[in-house]
């Protein structure tokens, strides 16, 4: 035998070796800034933004946690007066309105109701009116209902509000 064929490393072994160094490199090149350029891109601001769109699309598939709890939050009192030409009449709508609202989105109503309480007001009131009347006097109002939810929503940019409440609701002719 021969010096050279005693020191040199049997042909399985060089393949073993060149395979953990192709992913060592691998490693090195791709995984490591990959999770370093993720770590950078995931500060507080775009987690929230990420539980934000977790929720949206929770909320409009309908998935909604049954288990989290609900606070009723009150929207004030609403005294609307429509004109309907359509049967030559003014009708007056009354009510007071409140919304189901999840326990970790109040601060969130809170900070909407005071930024956004005119217009808030202004955009149901805007909804009342162009809801047909037949709509308007549907005892179960399920179409007004789901209007008001989304028009909220759009409003607070997050699907911060579940369902709404009507009491003391009373359509008359005047």
């Amino acid at each position: 035998m021969s010096e050279s064929e005693s020191t040199d490393t049997p042909p399985q072994e060089k393949t073993g070796i060149l395979t953990r160094l192709v992913k060592l490199l691998l490693v090195a090149v791709l995984v490591a800034p990959a999770a370093a350029i993720q770590a950078y891109l995931l500060t507080p601001e775009t987690v929230e933004e990420i539980d934000e769109i977790e929720a949206r699309v929770t909320y409009v598939a309908g998935k909604q946690q049954q288990h989290e709890d609900e606070v009723e939050v009150d929207l004030g009192h609403f005294d609307v007066s429509i004109v309907r030409p359509e049967i030559n009449k003014v009708l007056r709508v009354r009510f007071q309105l409140a919304a189901l609202v999840p326990d970790r989105f109040v601060g969130r109503y809170e900070d909407f109701m005071k930024e956004q309480h005119h217009r808030f007001r202004d955009r149901i009131i805007m909804e009342l009116q162009r809801t047909e009347t037949i709509l308007l006097t549907d005892p179960r109002l399920v179409e007004l209902r789901s209007n008001l939810i989304l028009v909220l929503n759009e409003m607070a940019t997050t699907p911060t509000f579940r369902n709404v409440i009507f009491s003391n609701y009373s359509v008359r002719q005047q």
